[in-house]
């Protein structure tokens, strides 16, 4: 189901899969411990300036997906300040932000608050931002387990109206806030942009994630 070298997958299928999934995928096993019981970081990372990452601001400079599939669209987004982009989610997602360092659960276990975006065909039944009002938080809820809806509606950003699903999703390591803003870039593609943190970060993390998303400007059409 992540093949994405393989062409365009079914936005609904796929969305519903990193809404529920990318909690796992981008956090909650960062932390391992090797056979000296040495603590190893799975993502490379430059030097971080954390100090700077937990403040509420974003980078002043966007930075540009430049899309290399012409089926898909570039876009800019400026990221919360100080955070990083980690390669190990890549395979689920197009592109990918995240704190430089994990809420940590334990000496080998973490979480790392991130944004996740995914650009895909829409699935069958899904074409316009009406269809997505209408069906889609319903659709993620009864098909993520354990989801619990919080709540969904839209709102324009930049351009386009998007829909909004919020919902914490249950977790091994620790339970996870999400938020996801769906873009209906045409009838054929969508982009998704999944904000993730633990429900014990949510209130520290939330209104910067938020920004970051909404600061999204897609450049191509498609």
């Amino acid at each position: 189901m992540y093949g994405r070298s393989r062409g365009l997958i079914p936005v609904v299928i796929l969305l519903i899969a990193v809404f529920g999934v990318a909690a796992v995928a981008t956090g909650a096993v960062y932390w391992t411990k090797s056979k000296n019981n040495s603590k190893t970081n799975l993502t490379a990372q430059p030097t971080l300036d954390t100090q700077r990452a937990e403040s509420s601001t974003l980078e002043t400079q966007p930075e540009t997906y430049t899309s290399t599939n012409s089926l898909k669209p570039s876009f800019t987004i400026n990221p919360p300040s100080g955070w990083v982009r980690p390669t190990d989610i890549l395979q689920e997602a197009d592109y990918a932000l995240a704190a430089p360092k994990p809420d940590r659960a334990s000496e080998t276990k973490g979480f790392f608050s991130n944004i996740n975006i995914v650009i895909a065909a829409h699935e069958s039944g899904f074409s316009t931002v009406e269809d997505y009002k209408n069906k889609y938080a319903q659709d993620l809820a009864s098909s993520t387990p354990g989801m619990v809806l919080v709540s969904s509606s839209s709102k324009t950003v930049n351009g386009y109206e998007v829909v909004i699903v919020e919902g914490t999703v249950p977790n091994d390591t620790y339970d996870v806030h999400q938020i996801q803003y769906v873009f209906v870039v045409n009838n054929a593609v969508g982009l998704a942009a999944t904000g993730s943190t633990t429900t014990k970060t949510w209130e520290r993390d939330s209104a910067k994630i938020k920004a970051s998303i909404e600061s999204i400007i897609i450049k191509t059409s498609v």
